[in-house]
């Protein structure tokens, strides 16, 4: 979360993709160990293999936590960074990185879709 809003004090777009990607990291990070502490609870004792592939987070658990840290860090420029990492770099992204971008696109795009889907709060009548 503390990386997340310096976004747009980086200049160049690789060094954009990196912070992405350690925002990313850092999330994954912390859904294992919190699904690992969890298991660890449930069992008491320890985890057993099957346990340990349970306790993996997946893009289901990492989605709604990136979205969440995106709005909650509000990068500023945030619509041209994706525009500048993308026409730079968008060509030479594989792996690893490529799937952070993609990420941290779908979530922009998604929060992009709530905001203008959203409608205006209709007002409450009040009750005499």
């Amino acid at each position: 979360l503390e990386i997340l809003p310096k976004l747009g004090l980086y200049k160049t777009p690789s060094d954009m993709l990196v912070v992405v990607e350690q925002c990313c990291r850092s999330i994954m990070l912390s859904l294992q160990g919190a699904m690992h502490d969890s298991a660890l609870s449930r069992e008491g004792a320890g985890l057993t293999a099957e346990d340990e592939i349970f306790a993996a987070p997946g893009a289901d658990d990492f989605f709604p936590v990136l979205v969440y840290i995106i709005l909650q860090a509000n990068p500023p420029a945030l619509l041209s960074t994706i525009d500048f990492v993308n026409t730079f770099l968008g060509d030479r992204m594989f792996g690893e990185q490529s799937y952070w971008w993609t990420q941290f696109q779908t979530a922009i795009e998604f929060i992009r879709r709530l905001d203008r889907d959203r409608t205006p709060e209709t007002p409450r009548k009040l009750l005499p």
